[in-house]
């Protein structure tokens, strides 16, 4: 579907590359536009009634660990680097 869309033809290995390369590239820009709408950057501060003191809460959103924020430069290096290893020989 895509393929006839970009006429790729995957079974070669310099167009392999160039749609894994799109994909990662597409991937890493949705995961960068979502993290930018749904993670705030926002400092809000609470005050603990009990002790008087102020508490900084930060959005932490994460996947595995792993800040939202750092994924799309995995996405973006990952399918590179995949689409170029596992080229058809």
């Amino acid at each position: 579907m895509i393929y006839s869309f970009l006429h790729l033809n995957v079974n070669k290995s310099t167009d392999s590359i160039i749609l894994g390369c799109m994909l990662g590239i597409l991937a890493a820009a949705v995961n960068y536009l979502l993290t930018k709408k749904f993670v705030s950057d926002q400092v809000r501060y609470m005050i603990d009634e009990e002790t008087g003191q102020r508490i900084a809460l930060r959005d932490r959103s994460s996947f595995m660990f792993i800040p939202n924020r750092y994924w799309t430069w995995i996405y973006a290096i990952g399918f590179i680097l995949v689409s170029v290893l596992f080229i058809k020989k």
